[in-house]
């Protein structure tokens, strides 16, 4: 061989790099499921000591294999409608449009007066990133009406997730 056919032979061997979402466990949280098939996946997490079935706060986070071209504002535009038609009175923020490290990024709020399912209130901040390839969505939702602490944790929390 060439000394141009190892370096060509050389640069189609590397690994292609796996895009990634950095999303740091919260304190006191922990794993309450997690599932990967094929290219999707997808773990909630949950205060230490309760559950996917019974929870008071829960950071959802998912990976949507080859779907970035969705894009992120209408990811979050979708959702919001499902989140209107499973709750009656349900209200969903203006999406905020933006970019971290260079990727398209879209953030929104949903209140849910009273889910269907729990009986409880719902509200839900989310975060949904458009990769190279994968769309990446991370939601942290509380079974009440948050006050404006837990609010801005939410979302510091939200700020803190990187692609």
């Amino acid at each position: 061989m060439t000394a141009m056919t190892w370096l060509w032979a050389s640069v189609l061997l590397q690994p292609v790099p796996v895009e990634r979402l950095v999303a740091p466990m919260p304190p006191g949280f922990q794993v309450g499921y997690s599932a990967e098939v094929g290219s999707q996946a997808i773990e909630e997490r949950v205060p230490a000591g309760e559950s996917i079935d019974r929870w008071t706060r829960m950071v959802t986070v998912q990976r949507l294999g080859r779907l970035a071209t969705i894009g992120s504002h209408a990811f979050l535009t979708r959702m919001g409608g499902l989140w209107t038609r499973a709750c009656p009175g349900a209200t969903v923020s203006p999406i905020s449009d933006g970019e971290v490290e260079g990727r398209p990024v879209a953030s929104f709020r949903v209140d849910c007066p009273l889910n269907p399912q729990t009986g409880q209130p719902e509200t839900m901040f989310a975060r949904a990133f458009a990769g190279a390839s994968d769309l990446h969505i991370v939601q942290y939702a509380f079974r009440s009406v948050p006050g404006a602490a837990e609010a801005r944790a939410a979302l510091a929390y939200l700020d803190s997730v990187r692609l």
